[in-house]
């Protein structure tokens, strides 16, 4: 993607929101299963961290969702380009060696 500065561009922001919504989304969702776990075995449970815990995971997984997103477009960006389009070509005959098979791509 060197080649096309907008689709880097969107592929490193995408990648960087995907990884810090995996960061911020990850120690939250285990506070939320440890509090739900515990009122599940019987116990009371902390309304603050079942709160803190549900409020950080959406945010990671919104923040995770918006970075594949980006990273999506960008793919589709790059491909969009009729410079980066790539040609295979099978070519099957005779050669010095004998019969070949040749694949360039």
């Amino acid at each position: 993607m060197a080649n096309n500065s907008d689709a880097l561009c969107k592929y490193n922001t995408g990648r960087t929101l995907s990884i810090t919504g995996m960061i911020i989304g990850c120690p939250f969702a285990f506070c939320l299963g440890w509090d739900l776990v515990a009122r599940l075995g019987g116990g009371e449970g902390n309304n603050t961290l079942l709160i803190v815990g549900a409020s950080g995971t959406v945010v990671g997984v919104v923040m995770e969702l918006i970075g594949k997103n980006k990273i999506k477009n960008s793919v589709e960006l790059y491909n969009a380009n009729p410079n980066n389009s790539k040609t295979v070509s099978v070519n099957f005959g005779l050669t010095q060696n004998g019969v070949g098979l040749n694949v360039r791509f």
